[in-house]
């Protein structure tokens, strides 16, 4: 099994560090390449408004009301609690900070007192995230990343 150089440095026996979502190494390798198990161009953590918390690196942060925006764009019937899976729209393709071709965006429920965050996932492959495809396994990866941002969130 071969790793990311992100995470080699890791001495945690999990990949990439869900038992220590505390872990310097994990929140590094958030800013990073994500590994080709995912088959997936750029990972980032969209957060709205401006808060006072300590948010990775490579978070951005988005003026209120965009991640209704972008979770709308594009859509007939907007939801904006459930994941969103199409090509990659004008609106959010600087987000990803290069060219992709389709994009998942994964609401994440980070509870009333918080500010409403997004897991963009961005493609080369324009028929990876596609609208008919089934979201169980995303639904389980932004439940994880979540869960290991809410242990990593004073308070």
């Amino acid at each position: 099994m071969t790793t990311s150089p992100a995470w080699r440095s890791c001495t945690a026996p999990c990949w990439p560090c869900w038992r220590r979502p505390t872990c310097p190494t994990w929140w590094a390798a958030c800013n990073r390449t994500p590994p080709p198990l995912l088959r997936i161009e750029t990972l980032r953590l969209v957060v709205e408004g401006t808060h006072d918390i300590d948010w990775p690196e490579d978070t951005l942060i988005t003026p209120e009301g965009a991640i209704d925006s972008i979770l709308q764009a594009g859509r007939r019937t907007p939801r904006g609690d459930d994941i969103v899976l199409r090509a990659a729209l004008v609106l959010t393709r600087p987000l990803h900070g290069r060219t992709i071709a389709s994009e998942a965006l994964l609401p994440l429920d980070l509870g009333p007192a918080r500010p409403r965050t997004v897991l963009l996932m961005g493609s080369s492959d324009p028929t990876r995230f596609m609208p008919a495809h089934g979201t169980d396994l995303l639904r389980f990866f932004g439940q994880v990343f979540r869960m290991a941002l809410l242990a990593r969130l004073p308070g």
